[in-house]
């Protein structure tokens, strides 16, 4: 039995996704860092003789929670200046020694970039709290990420389309 308890964890992060190979990690930035699963909306419909119902497809975040540091290199930074990209981050929450395995697992999931929070309260560290959308549902990694899946794939190649159709029509409106 191999029951999660967080000591240490890995947070790292690839932009543009690819390869994990070159992965930038963020560990000693990060206190919190967690996969956030929103089941789908319920649909009924109503038939005169029963209703029928259908559950939407979840979505999925990385929720994160830690120090701010705008140093160059700093996470809050690489949210900052990377705001609205697509990443690519692994957490591999049995501690970042650990091998990814099936009774140690990781996350590796693809997600659009924000700004996390900046400032806070006096006399205390300042944190920052962030939750990054999943662009597909992510990938539970039992052996050690290296090319991203057929569904990360797909949901970086279908953003790429919708970048270029928006540039197109911002081009023709001017």
């Amino acid at each position: 039995m191999a029951r999660l308890f967080i000591k240490d964890a890995s947070v790292k992060f690839v932009i543009p996704p690819g390869p994990f190979s070159g992965a930038t990690e963020y560990n000693c930035s990060v206190k919190t860092a967690e996969l956030v699963t929103t089941p789908g909306d319920i649909t009924k419909y109503a038939t005169l003789c029963d209703t029928i119902q259908q559950q939407g497809a979840s979505s999925y975040a990385i929720h994160l929670v830690g120090v701010q540091d705008w140093a160059t290199g700093g996470l809050s930074l690489f949210l900052w200046t990377n705001a609205g990209a697509t990443a690519r981050v692994v957490i591999q929450a049995h501690g970042k020694s650990s091998a990814f395995a099936a009774g140690t697992p990781g996350i590796d999931a693809t997600v659009v970039l924000s700004e996390g929070t900046y400032g806070g309260e006096s006399n205390t560290w300042a944190e920052f709290e962030v939750e990054l959308p999943c662009t597909a549902r992510p990938v539970l990694a039992t052996t050690t990420p290296t090319v991203l899946s057929p569904e990360q794939e797909a949901s970086i190649e279908a953003a790429t389309e919708l970048n270029r159709d928006a540039e197109k029509s911002s081009k023709k409106a001017a």
